[in-house]
């Protein structure tokens, strides 16, 4: 049970926070090719990725686009650098409570899954030895 409580709150965990980081990056992304790139078409640049960024931006709007997605990134994973509206306040703050209470959560719900004294090995291999010579009686 306690396994697949385990498994249950890795897989949750993981689903969550890759949608939520992405909807994070995609939201700091598209203000940030505001600010440094207004020429660049941000949903194509979205649409294209990351790997195919250089496809899609002229050669001019080229350093704007990448100086957005270090920020974006940036923010994303670190959260901590200073913002630069409004909105990224709010982003920064809100996926600083969200890890903060993801983790309170995992902590908390690790005391459901209760706690079991492991036998020690010695007396598992007396009890062992004593069936094999049970057995061959």
């Amino acid at each position: 049970m306690a396994t697949s409580q385990v498994f249950f709150f890795q897989y949750l965990g993981a689903a969550t926070f890759i949608a939520i980081g992405e909807t994070i990056f995609l939201n700091t992304l598209r203000s940030a090719l505001q600010t440094d790139a207004p020429n660049a078409n941000a949903e194509a640049i979205i649409g294209a990725g990351a790997s195919a960024v250089r496809s899609v931006v002229s050669e001019a709007d080229l350093p704007g686009v990448l100086r957005a997605y270090n920020h974006a990134i940036t923010q994303t994973f670190v959260s901590l650098s200073q913002s630069r509206d409004n909105w990224q306040v709010l982003l920064t703050r809100w996926s600083q409570h969200l890890a903060v209470g993801g983790s309170c959560a995992a902590f908390f719900t690790s005391f459901g899954m209760g706690w079991q004294r492991l036998p020690k090995k010695e007396k598992n291999i007396r009890e062992i030895k004593k069936e094999s010579e049970g057995d061959a009686a």
